[in-house]
């Protein structure tokens, strides 16, 4: 996509049907005709692209990002936030829009039907209902830790400290004045 493309309008897409018919083929046909997104033919892989498969130990906390433990070189233990495939997926289209690229970014979801769907997504659900100028139809308060991650994904030094998030990236103001532009629409 060129610089001053706008992106296409979202595909909320479900494949459904038995392993070998063709699914994973027509989901990079979508991507390539109706995305733009790019075959990477050295990866055998799309770009700009994540994907998660549901299981049924799959969690929202896989799904978003969650707090893990991690043990430092002196034997102490620190927590880590490691974002998840939405959070990636999300920073990723977020980074897309700030970098002035505005390509498209891909999540795919196999086996959507063996996790809990309900649980793994929580209120990222809300997300799927949209106006139309393609934006969601309801709000989805993220913790502090996911905002976090979100930043993180997007490739900006996020942290936090006394109830405050601080961030250190060029862009940051833009992404904060884009999500302000569309709290006022």
């Amino acid at each position: 996509m060129s610089e001053n493309a706008q992106p296409t309008k979202p595909i909320q897409k479900i494949l459904f049907g038995s392993p070998g018919t063709g699914k994973s083929y027509r989901v990079r046909e979508m991507a390539i005709n109706s995305l733009g997104i790019q075959w990477d033919e050295s990866s055998k892989s799309l770009t700009n692209t994540i994907k998660t498969v549901f299981h049924p130990e799959y969690t929202y906390s896989d799904f978003v990002g969650k707090l893990l433990p991690q043990t430092t070189g002196s034997g102490s233990v620190i927590y880590k936030f490691y974002e998840g495939h939405f959070l990636r997926a999300l920073g990723l289209a977020y980074r897309q829009l700030l970098d002035g690229t505005n390509e498209n970014v891909l999540l795919v979801i196999d086996e959507l039907n063996r996790g809990n769907a309900a649980a793994i997504f929580g209120p990222v659900f809300q997300l799927l209902d949209r106006e139309e100028d393609n934006w969601s139809t309801y709000e989805v308060h993220l913790s502090e830790l996911e905002i976090v991650g979100l930043l993180k994904a997007m490739k900006y030094k996020a942290s936090t400290s006394h109830d405050s998030i601080q961030v250190d990236g060029s862009n940051f103001e833009k992404f904060c004045e884009i999500e302000e532009k569309q709290l006022q629409q």
